[in-house]
């Protein structure tokens, strides 16, 4: 297969994927379609593309030769991938304890203002048990991102969450 094929395909996915991502991610959200994406591992892959492909959004966004109409398809990818992990974790203990695994890759990225924190939010909202088990490096990790980034609004709902 030539370059320029694998290279239409790849796109091709990508848009398909943005798409789906969108229905999921404004649907309704309800405990039975939350049930449904936890049985069948429906958010596996989304954490699975952020883990590999977060850092290709930092590259791109740092490549001068790249269409910035693709720059923002990609923001826009994953941004809908973090609303969609917080439609499925928004009220839901159990998908909440599921994606509190994933909150040191969901930090480790930001930089970049993709939804994490909006994410990081959700995971611990209403969710007395994973404040209670916060563990210091987490935090700790997190006040050296605020220490880096600066004081802003976004790390605000956090500290809410768990206050």
């Amino acid at each position: 297969m030539t370059k320029p094929k694998r290279n239409r395909k790849k796109f091709l996915l990508s848009c398909c994927l943005t798409n789906i991502l969108l229905k999921l991610s404004r649907a309704e959200i309800s405990v039975s379609r939350q049930n449904i994406m936890r049985f069948l591992k429906g958010y596996a892959p989304i954490v699975s593309m952020i883990k590999d492909g977060i850092h290709h959004l930092s590259n791109a966004i740092l490549d001068t030769k790249l269409p910035s109409k693709r720059k923002r398809l990609l923001v826009k990818l994953f941004r809908e991938c973090h609303t969609c992990l917080s439609n499925f974790c928004y009220q839901n203990e159990n998908n909440q304890v599921i994606l509190a695994k994933y909150k040191e890759l969901f930090l480790s990225y930001s930089g970049l203002e993709v939804g994490q924190f909006k994410l990081l939010s959700e995971i611990h909202r209403n969710n007395k048990k994973l404040c209670e088990e916060a563990d210091k490096t987490f935090l700790q990790k997190f006040l050296d991102v605020i220490q880096t980034e600066g004081r802003q609004e976004k790390f605000l709902d956090i500290f809410e969450v768990y206050t």
